[in-house]
């Protein structure tokens, strides 16, 4: 039996991959973080606007709250527009660098292999391959944070404000889960 050579992939792994970037990686992370926490914060904020503002009619409270409110929602939007910069930024340099790494396979294929396959055949499953691998690579790091974020604030939101009813919600979670994947 022919023993097969270690080939290394033209992936070479992902990770591996993102080390270079790893400070805009990590800026990019608590910019997902401060955008997700403002979008929490904004409906705790109405909640207070409604409850001791509209209630108890303390127009100088809904002034002084809608202010806050306002500086949340600026403050989200310009951290998710640099969240969504740093990410395209790095997901389009590890294209490009994929990109290059297939065309010089390609390029030093041997000529019969390469008629084997075909011109077309090549162009169409390189370029979508590598489409698919930045839009996962992109999907994965915009989720990494936020997600988890979301889970935990929106728990923490809801016994904070209605134990009871949250109680009720995380009873019919698995429920519509359950629905959801059937």
């Amino acid at each position: 039996m022919k023993k097969q050579k270690n080939r290394q992939t033209v992936l070479g792994g992902l990770p591996s991959r993102l080390k270079p970037y790893r400070g805009k990686i990590a800026f990019m992370s608590l910019a997902f973080l401060v955008s997700t926490l403002s979008d929490l914060a904004l409906p705790a904020i109405m909640s207070e606007i409604i409850t001791r503002g509209v209630n108890g009619q303390d127009m100088n409270f809904i002034a002084a709250a809608s202010g806050v409110m306002l500086g949340v929602c600026v403050l989200g939007v310009g951290s998710m527009i640099a969240a969504t910069w740093l990410l395209t930024f790095v997901v389009n340099r590890i294209y490009a660098e994929l990109s290059r790494e297939v065309f010089a396979r390609v390029h030093g294929m041997d000529y019969t292999l390469f008629n084997s396959m075909g011109t077309g055949a090549l162009i169409t499953r390189s370029a979508s391959d590598i489409e698919v691998i930045g839009m996962t690579l992109q999907m994965t790091l915009s989720s990494f944070v936020s997600i988890p974020v979301l889970i935990v604030g929106g728990t923490i939101l809801a016994l904070w404000k209605d134990p009871f009813l949250a109680l009720i919600l995380f009873a019919f979670v698995p429920v519509i889960g359950g629905f959801v994947y059937l």
